[in-house]
């Protein structure tokens, strides 16, 4: 299971390929399936939580950072 680090505050998204399951490993991640919007849209994955997604979906992501912490939210992705 792969794992990523996001560093920034910024959507990234990512046409999926195949079936996926995303579980935060720390931190706080948000996702979403729909483009643009507010900055807080999406559903919220905190650590040990898992989301699944399909292939074709697009999905937009990023890490959500307050102010004081430092380390980067870690995203673990499995492919199906």
């Amino acid at each position: 299971m792969p794992i990523t680090d996001l560093e920034a505050n910024t959507w990234e998204n990512e046409t999926l390929t195949a079936d996926e399951l995303w579980q935060a490993r720390e931190g706080v991640i948000l996702t979403s399936l729909e483009a643009g919007g507010a900055d807080d849209r999406g559903i919220e994955l905190i650590p040990g939580s898992v989301r699944e997604f399909s292939a074709g979906q697009t999905v937009y992501f990023r890490s959500v950072v307050p102010t004081g912490m430092e380390k980067p939210a870690r995203l673990a992705r499995d492919p199906r």
